[in-house]
């Protein structure tokens, strides 16, 4: 009986461990401020149909 006990013991824990870091994001504040990017002297530095490089 020990062998069930200490099963259904590690699965519980495991449970709890997986519902802890799933609502442990959930208490952070939503209200993020976006953040602005602006690019200044950009320049084409290679160009092809599949690939662009760009010197900043």
């Amino acid at each position: 009986m020990p062998i069930v006990f200490s099963r259904r013991l590690r699965i519980s824990g495991l449970i709890l461990l997986v519902i802890g870091f799933m609502s442990a994001c959930s208490t952070l504040p939503g209200n993020f401020e976006t953040p602005k990017i602006s690019i200044a002297g950009i320049t084409p530095k290679d160009v092809t149909l599949f690939e662009q490089r760009f010197e900043v």
